[in-house]
């Protein structure tokens, strides 16, 4: 008995090893998965700075996701200065208590009732200062005879400026010359007469001074002058080289401006646009019978005209030139004349014709209730918070950033235009039957 139990627990041991080792041979089980990553961070919440003044800093808040909870918070230095729910998925924030020279750091935070949530990147912005308004003028008179005046000026530099428009003097024996000098020059000692010689006729060889509407300077060697035809003449430093734009492209040009020699626009009667390119002129439909009295634009920015008829109904409007030769309006007022814009960049810009208009970022037009409601015919600037306008009846005012410091001058003097470079200020017009030029020196 004793035996067959032995051989019967063999029997098991090996029976057991058997299944071990057949257990052994199988498929290895899976591996356990790895956890999920987390999910990765996306920020819903953005805080750009549009434009800086000198006491003000608009702020644009954009939502960056599709939830409709929508309650943000803004911190200037640390200090809650705006709590607001929104509908829509973005807003504008104008903060306008600001001081002239300091900076500001800017954050914004999403809301979960009073939690904070979610978070902008911070944003440092610095306000521009005040500059002067201690300026000294001095007036110069030129002609008298028949209808002398200024219409255009350009500084290149404090000893070299040019203006440009119709002189007539009287020769030696009393007479009036009928041939105008159409520009005059500063060297930095003395104002002198000079004639720019037009094609009579686009492509002839006769020549004569027309009087000049306009002036644009690329440097010492590169002043282009404008006749009030279709004609133009341009320095070289040395002599006028004489073009001429399309007659069937151009009214008269009553300004303009250009971003180099391969980039000008002329601007006139009748809604009058063109552009050189270098090589030719082409015009540009305005959609608008009424006089354009002025252009303006910055590198990389927009390129805006000023539509107005001065002494009869029409148009009153801001047009915008695409730079596929589009034009589109801009928003103004239809009823107040426009005779001159400038802008820095597109988020600030003064606009001058019934009366002085600012806007900011936030796109509305407030009029500058310092400036009598003269008619201000050009305004131009360093920057936004320097900048000179001028007008009938001989005023002159200009914008430190803050407020405006207006300029009385003679009630019989009309200024047509002015030019603005760091702390020179250059305006021309007419008294009576005189050319004018008053320059400002800070």
């Amino acid at each position: 008995m004793a035996k067959e139990g032995a051989f019967t627990m063999k029997s098991l041991v090996v029976i057991l090893m058997f299944l071990a080792l057949s257990c052994d041979m199988g498929e290895p089980p899976p591996p356990i998965p790895p956890p999920p990553p987390p999910p990765q961070y996306v920020r819903t919440i953005d805080l750009v700075v549009e434009d800086v003044g000198v006491i003000d800093a608009a702020i644009h808040i954009r939502f960056l996701d599709t939830a409709r909870a929508r309650t943000f918070q803004i911190l200037r230095n640390g200090q809650t200065f705006v709590t607001h729910s929104l509908l829509a998925a973005d807003t504008l924030i104008v903060d306008t208590v600001l001081a002239p020279n300091h900076t500001y750091l800017y954050q914004a935070y999403r809301l979960d009732g009073t939690a904070r949530i979610d978070s902008s990147l911070d944003t440092t912005v610095t306000t521009m200062g005040t500059t002067s308004h201690d300026f000294t003028f001095q007036t110069f008179y030129f002609g008298g005879s028949s209808s002398s005046k200024l219409r255009d000026v350009v500084i290149i530099d404090e000893n070299n400026i040019w203006a440009v428009g119709e002189v007539y003097v009287t020769d030696s024996s009393g007479h009036v010359d009928p041939i105008p000098y159409n520009i005059i020059r500063w060297d930095g000692v003395q104002w002198g007469l000079q004639r720019a010689y037009f094609s009579v006729f686009c492509n002839q060889p006769d020549t004569v001074p027309y009087p000049a509407n306009s002036v644009i300077a690329f440097s010492e060697n590169s002043v282009v002058v404008m006749s009030n035809g279709q004609q133009y003449a341009k320095w070289n430093g040395t002599t006028f080289d004489r073009f001429c734009i399309p007659f069937v492209l151009a009214g008269s040009i009553n300004e303009a401006f250009g971003l180099g020699d391969n980039k000008i626009y002329g601007v006139g009667y009748s809604g009058t646009i063109v552009y050189f390119d270098g090589n030719v002129w082409t015009s540009i439909p305005s959609g608008t019978t009424s006089d354009i009295q002025d252009v303006w634009a910055t590198d990389g920015g927009p390129v805006l005209v000023a539509v107005s008829n001065i002494l009869s109904l029409g148009d009153r409007k801001i047009l915008s030139i695409g730079s596929n030769g589009s034009v589109d309006s801009t928003n103004w007022f239809s009823t107040r004349r426009v005779n001159s814009i400038w802008f820095e960049k597109n988020a600030r810009m003064f606009a001058s014709g019934d009366g002085v208009h600012m806007k900011a970022a936030d796109m509305v037009w407030r009029r500058q209730e310092e400036i009598p409601l003269y008619y201000t015919r050009r305004i131009r600037g360093n920057h936004s918070n320097d900048v000179f306008v001028v007008s009938d009846f001989g005023m002159t005012a200009h914008f430190n950033g803050v407020s405006w410091r207006v300029f009385p001058g003679n009630f019989d003097d009309l200024f047509y235009s002015c030019d603005m470079k760091e702390n020179l200020m250059v305006a021309v017009g007419s008294r009576g039957s005189q050319a004018l030029v008053v320059v400002a020196r800070r």
